[in-house]
This record gives C-alpha cells, structure tokens and sequence, in this order.
C-alpha cells in the first residue's frame, strides 16, 4: 500500500492520499465553481468554502506490522498532520525537516508536495521520510540545489531536511 501526503500552495493544505484503494473521482464540473490551480480538474465554489480537516484512525493491514492508512483521500492541514503523525521526538524532527523543505520549495514556486512511506504510517521509528515535489512553475534560480542533488542515496537531502525528495 502507497501512502501519500500532498501538500498544496497556497493555504498549504494537505491531503493524504492511499493510492491501492479505487481510483479517487474528481467532482463534475459546475459552471459556478472556480479551478483549484494545485490540482487540474479539482473545483471547488469561489466562495463559502468550508474545509474540514481530518486524518482518519490508521487501519490494520495484513502482513503489515503496522497500521496504514485506509483508502482514499483526507484533507488536512500540515497542524493535522503534525497532530497524527509528528507523535514522537523522531518524528516530530522529521516532520520539522518536512517543513523547512516545503518552505523552501514553496518560496521557489512548487505548486505541491507528495509524501509517500513508513512516515505516513504506525511505524513508531521510521527511517525518514520520502516526497516528490512538482516542478511545474517552478522557478529554477529560487531552488535549493539540495533538491537536484542525489548522489549518495539523497544524502544531502537527508542531512538538509531528514528526508528524500525526487522531482515529479
């Protein structure tokens, strides 16, 4: 199962995401509804908008020895996300690292961020975390060169941010 954790511009809201599941449907379009640029196709009104954020309990999954998270897609915020899953030390200085790349990121003009792995799982120690980041729009002399950069196993990414990142 295929865990995934995307962040968007410009609210930084995020979504989780478990891919194995049936494929997630985006509504139909309403002629009333503006486009959400993060996502092509998602809409959403251009007003009265009200988000609620939860992040579902995690599931039991055969021959996992820890829990994951069910199918489908949740909405968040990146507080949500810290709620559920920066739950320890380690994780909370995983999470801090996931933060400062999104920062990063976003200042160079990312539209969205996926995280993906045993982070976004009941594993109490994960290794770190992995993400991919889109780089439509996004500005190449604003970027980080750490992002570009993965000799090593991702090295100086994991010294950067505690986590690996791949372009989309």
């Amino acid at each position: 199962m295929i865990n995934t954790l995307w962040l968007k511009r410009p609210r930084w809201k995020a979504c989780l995401l478990s891919v194995s599941a049936v494929p997630f449907r985006l509504p139909k379009p309403n002629p009333a509804a503006t486009r959400w640029p993060a996502l092509p196709g998602l809409l959403f009104s251009a007003y009265n908008i009200i988000v609620v954020s939860m992040i579902p309990a995690l599931v039991p999954l055969s021959g996992s020895p820890w829990a994951v998270l069910p199918p489908g897609a949740h909405a968040a915020s990146l507080k949500d996300v810290a709620a559920a899953f920066a739950t320890n030390a380690w994780r909370r200085e995983l999470f801090d690292g996931l933060v400062l790349a999104s920062g990063k990121l976003r200042l160079a003009g990312c539209p969205a961020i996926y995280l993906d792995g045993s982070y976004v799982t009941g594993k109490p120690r994960p290794g770190d975390f992995d993400a991919c980041w889109d780089p439509t729009g996004v500005d190449a002399a604003k970027l980080d060169p750490v992002f570009l950069e993965f000799a090593n196993g991702r090295a100086a990414q994991k010294a950067a941010f505690k986590g690996e990142f791949h372009p989309r």
